[in-house]
């Protein structure tokens, strides 16, 4: 990105009060991950404490902490070139960083074929890509034994990789592919452009085929929208980079697949600005503004205004490109659009949206396939007002060395059936695989999940869920075989419910029942995604043997 090397660009960055939110951000990140004195080795213990327990937040931590200041330090010197302390820091963090052991973390080592060298993994990939970037941003500034370092660090832990042999995220259907792809020919094309070409042409046939296929004929990311933003939105930037370099020959952000995919971060919103959050998601997140005015511009058709609520700066773990975008794309006078849930059948994402003026109803098929971070809950359903969900999603947890384990996954209560709010049959909750699934229509008013085969739950051959829905509340019917020895029916939220006779409040809303049922609440505290402590509380009706159907209604 030329931009980066303009003075003009970084004096307006730092006198213009459109920027102020972003400079408070990028020094405040570095004043928090800074060292006071020498910055300390990434050590043996810490490296192989995830061989150990699983632990993941010790090295991560500090590996992270690293690039924040990587990030923060670079943009502080090109902000204030005059002091000289930020520019001191950030050949400290590069030197640092560079004699690392390794930038794949010891969670992905599983994925190497040798040792954690001789494989790329997000981090390892994104690391090159900002020691690249910043290199040539800084230019003179940097010392050259700086730059001689960045370059052979890079050809021996990306370059070399990369030619030695097909990486496993070439043909991964997923985020890896867009992230990995984009962050290592991104770094090839600043430190070694003659390889550019012939990686770019390979990626083409590999990689960007592959993430492409990891979203719905709709455009929809089964992983979220966190995982839209830093796969889809890493794509965007790469392309906005290959534009720039190729003069407008080649421009990635072409097609109407690409057009539905950008589509997809305003479309998951619900009625309350909360998510879809089936699987890894969290229920609450915020658009990045950059990403969002760079595709309003690029793609009008596609990608329309949003509120000023709806939008944030969102850097991530190695947060050089997040905070460096929305420095080049800030749009200092933003129209604010108009928002309202619609409704929508996905029939290729398995999923159905129902929107009224008073709730948005999201509801799941499909199957339990652990490759994208599925969960085992077909036939599960997000319930949402201007309150937030009511009947919600937990999403993720805390990422540990088991937790995409299948022989372990489905333990953990937010990823298996028993933290959503679907049935548990016979006493058993629903399979981990890809041949655990369902089938998911809609017909005038009605959806209809048909989910016995996501549990295979020896005599029960059948068990359908219908979502009747109107203006004014959702009727949700079980339909099943009378000859169970069990069926518990569960709907979990993360508000505290109030039961009456018949009537469970949540918030304004009721969750209404046969009074012949008896609720049992129970309250399960649970670690998210950041390991912070949350009680999501369930709801079960235990059925009495011998019935064919059981009715509920959601009255917002």
């Amino acid at each position: 990105m030329k931009i980066l090397k303009e003075a003009a660009f970084w004096q307006q960055v730092k006198t213009d009060a459109a920027y102020e939110h972003l400079r408070t951000m990028i020094r405040t990140m570095y004043e928090e991950n800074r060292y006071e004195g020498a910055i300390p080795e990434l050590g043996f213990k810490s490296r192989t404490r995830f061989d150990r327990d699983g632990d993941r937040t010790e090295f991560d931590g500090e590996f992270f902490r690293r690039r924040k200041l990587l990030s923060a330090s670079a943009i502080m010197a090109l902000i204030y070139p005059e002091e000289e302390q930020y520019l001191e820091e950030l050949q400290e963090i590069i030197w640092a960083v560079c004699g690392e052991f390794s930038w794949v973390i010891p969670a992905h080592e599983k994925f190497s074929t040798g040792d954690a060298n001789d494989f790329i993994d997000l981090f390892s990939a994104e690391t090159a890509f900002s020691l690249a970037e910043i290199g040539y941003a800084l230019g003179e500034r940097l010392h050259p034994r700086i730059h001689h370092r960045i370059r052979k660090e890079v050809k021996w832990r990306i370059l070399r990789n990369m030619e030695r042999e097909t990486m496993l995220w070439e043909h991964a259907e997923n985020n890896w592919a867009s992230v990995c792809g984009t962050n290592v020919v991104g770094a090839v094309l600043y430190l070694f452009p003659d390889k550019f070409p012939a990686l770019l042409q390979r990626l083409q046939e590999t990689a960007f085929p592959s993430f492409f296929r990891s979203y719905s004929a709709e455009g929809t990311c089964l992983e979220g929208l966190g995982y839209w933003h830093y796969g889809f939105g890493t794509f965007v930037w790469f392309a906005e980079l290959v534009r720039e370099y190729t003069r407008g020959e080649t421009d990635l952000l072409t097609g109407e697949k690409t057009g539905r995919m950008a589509g997809f971060g305003r479309r998951c919103f619900l009625r309350g600005d909360t998510l879809i959050n089936f699987g890894e998601a969290p229920s609450h997140g915020r658009l990045d503004a950059g990403l969002m005015t760079c595709l309003r511009t690029r793609l009008p058709e596609a990608v329309k205004p949003v509120p000023h609520r709806m939008t944030d700066i969102w850097p991530g773990n190695t947060p050089w490109l997040e905070l460096t975008r929305n420095l080049i794309w800030l749009d200092p006078a933003p129209t604010d659009g108009q928002f309202e849930p619609e409704s929508m059948d996905l029939p290729d994402s398995k999923q159905m949206l129902v929107a009224t003026g008073k709730y948005s109803l999201a509801v799941r098929g499909g199957d339990n396939d652990v490759e994208l971070g599925q969960h085992c809950d077909v036939g599960n359903f997000i319930f949402s007002t201007d309150e937030g969900q009511i009947f919600c999603d937990f999403g993720s947890g805390p990422y540990t060395r088991d937790y995409f384990d299948p022989a372990y996954r489905r333990t953990y209560f937010n990823v298996g059936s028993q933290g959503h709010s679907v049935p548990i049959l016979n006493g058993e909750t629903q399979g981990l695989g890809k041949e655990y699934c369902g089938t998911i229509s809609h017909a005038g008013n009605v959806i209809t999940v048909e989910m016995a085969d996501a549990y295979k739950t020896e005599g029960i051959r059948r068990f359908t869920r219908t979502f009747t829905h109107t203006e004014n509340a959702v009727t949700l019917t079980d339909s099943f075989d009378p000859d169970y020895d069990s069926i518990t029916e569960r709907f979990v939220t993360l508000r505290r419910p109030e039961a009456e006779n018949g009537v469970i409040r949540i918030g304004s809303s009721r969750l209404e029942y046969d009074a012949a049922l008896a609720p049992i609440i129970q309250p399960h505290s649970l670690k998210n995604h950041a390991g912070e402590a949350e009680i999501l509380w369930s709801i079960d009706f235990d059925l009495p043997k011998g019935l064919d159907h059981v009715t509920f209604v959601i009255r917002p």
